[in-house]
């Protein structure tokens, strides 16, 4: 189990954070692929775009 945070700041900017506490878990890889990095138990990464609600779910453009 792992959880993800994004917060979505100015200029257009997502930043995610990734946590897990869970053995055999690591979230740095995906951090990873998302251009950032980190530990193998708690990761972030910065992408660019923003939040849009649309059709009952959030997405991100």
């Amino acid at each position: 189990k792992a959880i993800l945070v994004l917060t979505e700041e100015s200029g257009n900017v997502i930043k995610g954070s990734l946590r897990t506490t869970t053995h055999g878990v690591g979230v740095s890889r995906l951090a990873e692929l998302l251009g950032g990095g980190g530990h193998k138990k708690a990761a972030g990464f910065t992408i660019k775009g923003s939040f849009e609600y649309e059709n009952n779910h959030w997405q991100i453009v």
